[in-house]
């Protein structure tokens, strides 16, 4: 018998920025290994993820654990970016606010004229 082997994680370069994914998907392993490490179970990862099996969470949390430091890292970064992202869209969200609240006291002031 001819052995079947089909290759769960793979990483493509242009893809997820090149970070290792589930084959055939845009399903990073860090989106498994951060819903597994949450408490979710196999099931309903499997569950929230559309076109995955569970022979695929298992092969990426094998590869998470093969290379947990480095998907850590990459988790811990991608943490920090977001909150920058956060922090700069919210400053930005508070200057709109501003300049809208001074542009309708003006008109309002304008108005009464």
């Amino acid at each position: 018998m001819a052995a079947i082997e089909k290759k769960h994680i793979v990483a493509t370069p242009g893809i997820l920025g090149g970070k290792a994914r589930i084959n055939g998907t845009r399903i990073a392993v860090e989106h498994i290994a951060i819903a597994y490490n949450s408490g979710q179970s196999i099931d309903e990862i499997v569950e929230s993820y559309q076109g995955i099996v569970h022979a695929d969470v298992f092969a990426a949390l094998a590869y998470y654990y093969d290379h947990k430091e480095e998907v850590d890292a990459m988790i811990k970064q991608d943490e920090q970016e977001y909150e920058k992202l956060y922090r700069e869209n919210l400053n930005q969200t508070l200057q709109l606010r501003k300049q809208l609240k001074a542009h309708r006291k003006k008109m309002r002031v304008s108005s009464a004229d």
